[in-house]
């Protein structure tokens, strides 16, 4: 799956476009079928979807299956909501409503791990290091990880540069009203 994320990152350094799907039913079979269908990853969408971290795992266990990387889509940006997203091993996350450099740069610290964020150390229990198994987990999350800022309103428009000069950033996404 590493693989699959860092061609994902190096097609978007080249500007190539990638196709995902926004997953909003909770199904893994739905899931399943959506990672067989082709798309270069799927969203999770844990926003606007019914379900949140126990309704996910399922959904991520049947992308992993298809070798589709799956991003978790959080409710809002929040440290909590970040940290239990992460654990559960996603290759990505989305921030959304991101409208300010300082949101973005909350929201990065999120996903980092001290000195370098916020993330609390739960490491040798998680799924995301397969439960401690995985001996290189630490050195790689932070690089493989695919990080999504989600600007959605007019002052995140005004704000976008100063958005994305924030380092730790991968992809930007636009919501629907701009």
């Amino acid at each position: 799956m590493a693989s699959t994320l860092t061609a994902m990152k190096t097609r978007l350094e080249k500007g190539d476009t990638l196709y995902g799907l926004f997953l909003c039913s909770f199904s893994p079979v739905i899931a399943e079928i959506s990672g067989y269908a082709g798309y270069d990853f799927v969203v999770v969408d844990m926003e606007h979807g019914y379900g949140g971290i126990s309704t996910a795992l399922p959904c991520l266990h049947a992308l992993a299956a298809t070798a589709t990387p799956a991003i978790l889509r959080l409710p809002e940006c929040s440290q909590t909501w970040a940290k239990k997203a992460l654990d559960l091993g996603p290759q990505g996350v989305m921030f959304p409503m991101i409208d300010t450099p300082e949101q973005a740069r909350r929201a990065v610290s999120y996903c980092r791990y001290p000195p370098n964020g916020l993330r609390g150390a739960a490491h040798p229990v998680i799924r995301a290091s397969r439960y401690g198994i995985d001996e290189e987990y630490l050195s790689k999350c932070e690089t493989d990880l695919f990080v999504m800022c989600q600007v959605e309103s007019m002052e995140g428009v005004r704000n976008v540069r100063e958005i994305a000069a924030v380092d730790g950033w991968t992809a930007f996404k636009s919501g629907h009203w701009i």
